[in-house]
């Protein structure tokens, strides 16, 4: 029995709890910035984002205890510490900036993040915006500037508070990626909320010493404390809710409903606190929200499949029961588990391959699929490893491995235009010719 079995249906369902995951997040965090926006009526901005963070952290540790098994990689390292400095310095920014306007003007100047995040790609990762999207950054930043208004605003240089934090969290953007490529996104989540609320504790308590007048709530006012752990909670529940949505969902898909957000935050802005954006504020917020959608869109016209599926399209199965009992069950439908299954169901095993998508939809069918059977480390490095019998005998199994695809290609007579044509190997200089 050889039978390959996936289920569309489950995959269906994660998308649409990812993008319902997105929504609720983006719905909480107006609240959660509603209470620190209420604290920041009698406690000092700096006071909020301490105990905000602290706050944050009690509620997210017990949930990355629960959630240990997907924690991967150094927790601690320079590059985490460096996460929790800009979360810090993004965080007391937007704090301070609710202290002195309205939530959502605040938010909607936050929002040139994506446009800070395209431009600072390019010099620190490599990642060129084409024309289009250049463009889109520039219109963004004007519709910015229609809501700071330089010199006519009525917050003054409060209102490069919202630029400072958006900048900040563009930049951790970028460093968590770069620390994610050896971590687990909940390890490096955790780290730098360690690290950034050790970082508030060390500067309350230096303002508190140096007699900064850093306020602080007493112990029975209440109302303040229950304000603190709400916004902690809110912020922990919102973290794990973006978390699993990306880990259902695509960016690119995910990436408008977040333009929730300031929704959200206009209506409790006048609801709670009377704000209402004026005229000029409203049609920069339009103008950022548009300059965002667009590029948004842009991203998903990205074609993501291999041109030769046009020509040869992977085949869809149809999904089969599960079985109750196999001799042997494969994870992933590529050649490693494809012909691992055949072999095994010619010997007489019952055999069953497991995929989330159609055989050969991964890296096989892309561009990962290894069938040169060369050895990723070159013959030398591999004698200096393992020594000179050993080297040989791993590079002659790359070879026997290579010749038994051409065996089976020939055997089963597949018809995929094989053809042995040759290896071209290119010297960049003229001693390595």
């Amino acid at each position: 029995m050889f039978a390959i079995t996936h289920t569309r249906s489950a995959i269906r369902s994660d998308l649409n709890h990812g993008i319902i995951f997105m929504i609720v997040a983006m719905l909480l965090l107006p609240v959660g910035d509603t209470f620190a926006k209420y604290l920041t009526g009698t406690l000092d901005p700096v006071a909020v984002t301490m105990w905000r963070l602290l706050a944050q952290a009690a509620f997210l540790l017990p949930v990355a205890l629960i959630l240990r098994s997907r924690l991967n990689g150094a927790m601690f390292s320079p590059v985490i510490a460096l996460s929790g400095v800009l979360l810090v310095v993004s965080l007391n920014a937007l704090i301070a900036a609710f202290a002195v306007m309205p939530i959502a003007t605040a938010i909607a100047i936050f929002f040139v993040e994506p446009l800070f995040l395209t431009i600072l790609a390019w010099p620190l990762l490599g990642e060129r915006a084409g024309p289009r999207r250049i463009g889109a950054v520039i219109v963004g930043l004007g519709g910015a500037l229609l809501v700071i208004r330089p010199g006519f605003s009525a917050y003054g240089w409060a209102t490069l508070l919202p630029l400072l934090s958006a900048f900040a969290y563009a930049l951790n953007m970028i460093v968590l990626k770069r620390a994610s490529a050896t971590r687990s996104g909940l390890t490096v989540q955790c780290g730098a909320m360690v690290y950034a609320a050790v970082i508030m504790l060390l500067i309350g308590a230096t303002m508190a010493v140096t007699g900064y007048g850093l306020t602080m709530p007493t112990l029975s006012q209440t109302n303040f404390w229950l304000a603190i752990l709400a916004t902690g909670a809110i912020a922990a529940i919102t973290f794990v809710l973006i978390a699993e949505a990306y880990r259902a969902e695509e960016a690119t898909t995910l990436a408008p409903f977040q333009y929730f957000e300031i929704v959200t935050a206009t209506a409790l802005g006048f609801l709670i606190f009377g704000d209402w954006p004026d005229a000029l504020t409203v049609l920069g917020i339009a103008i950022i929200l548009g300059s965002g959608f667009y590029m948004s869109a842009e991203n998903t016209t990205l074609k993501c499949t291999p041109y030769w599926w046009e020509a040869a399209p992977v085949s869809p199965v149809p999904e089969v029961p599960l079985e109750k009992r196999v001799d042997v069950a494969i994870i992933g439908a590529g050649y490693a588990g494809l012909t691992a299954g055949l072999t095994l169901a010619r010997a007489g095993r019952s055999v069953a391959i497991y995929d989330k998508q159609r055989p050969g939809e991964g890296a096989s069918s892309r561009n990962g699929g290894i069938t040169s059977g060369n050895i990723r480390l070159d013959h030398a490095t591999l004698v200096k490893k393992f020594g000179q019998e050993r080297a040989d005998a791993i590079t002659l199994e790359g070879k026997d491995a290579r010749q038994h695809l051409y065996d089976m290609i020939t055997a089963e007579g597949i018809d995929c235009d094989f053809a042995q044509v040759g290896r071209f190997g290119g010297g960049a200089r003229y001693r390595r010719l």
